[in-house]
């Protein structure tokens, strides 16, 4: 028996808050997410199709290089940093 691939929704044509976006990004991913409020700016992802989550992952780190952060892993925790 085959166990189903989860596909992602990572589209956000609007500029939308990076918060709301991690929020969406934490609940699928099952991370958790720590980001200082000044780094709270918007962000544009276009995605029009839903994609496989190890894809939707590296579109999420390919953003925040976009703008100019970055994902640090300290156990459970993923921290949201400038460049």
């Amino acid at each position: 028996m085959s166990v189903p691939v989860p596909v992602i929704d990572m589209n956000y044509p609007d500029p939308t808050l990076l918060s709301v976006v991690l929020r969406d990004v934490s609940k699928w991913s099952g991370y958790n997410f720590v980001m200082e409020p000044s780094l709270n700016t918007k962000i544009q992802i276009f995605a029009p199709r839903r994609m496989l989550f190890n894809d939707a992952y590296d579109l999420f780190m390919a953003s925040l290089a976009v703008i100019n952060l970055r994902a640090v892993q300290m156990g459970t925790v993923v921290k949201i940093v400038p460049v």
